[in-house]
């Protein structure tokens, strides 16, 4: 397989390209459509590496690392893999926790409106809120998503691939159970 062919297989594994969803300026309204699994990044050379755990032997910097949920989202008719930061994933857990918005699964029953100011810089900021109705999603969506991987699927992956480069490949097993303590933030 050429790596031209491998990069488009990632694509379609892994979300990466324009299937990516990418908050814009200004308001983005989503539906999630899976939990989110956190997935931890190391920039090394302006590139990002998956860190999958102290504990599992990653050998990178764990004082300077990005944490966001990864998660598959409904926005404008197509479904994308997004990476959300904490101020939306927390709003998400409030939501699912308030009696007048509560949900117990995924797809959540109805769009969030994200307002990004400073989209595409180091310094953005979201604003999350509910959209005032459930709405179903449509089948043709639905069976989307269930051909997908997960995102659980996704970030072990991502995470296996990674101890693999580093030469941790043994310490990360495919069925391991991420640990929490393993991720600081």
């Amino acid at each position: 397989m050429s790596l031209r062919d491998q990069l488009k297989q990632d694509q379609k594994e892994m979300g990466r390209g324009s299937d990516f969803f990418k908050f814009a300026e200004g308001d983005n309204r989503i539906r999630v459509m899976a939990m989110p699994k956190v997935v931890a990044s190391h920039f090394l050379g302006g590139k990002g590496v998956t860190c999958y755990g102290m504990t599992k032997g990653c050998p990178h910097d764990h004082d300077k690392i990005d944490t966001k949920w990864l998660t598959w989202v409904l926005h404008e008719g197509t479904l994308k893999l997004a990476r959300l930061p904490w101020t939306v994933v927390d709003y998400l857990a409030n939501l699912e926790a308030n009696p007048e918005y509560s949900f117990t699964e995924y797809p959540m029953p109805y769009d969030i409106i994200v307002t990004a100011k400073g989209a595409g810089t180091m310094d953005v900021e979201y604003t999350p809120i509910a959209a005032r109705q459930n709405t179903p999603v449509d089948e043709v969506y639905l069976n989307d998503l269930r051909s997908k991987k997960t995102p659980e699927e996704i970030v072990d992956e991502m995470k296996r691939k990674q101890a693999a480069a580093d030469g941790n490949g043994a310490k990360l097993a495919p069925d391991a159970e991420a640990n929490p303590g393993d991720i600081p933030f």
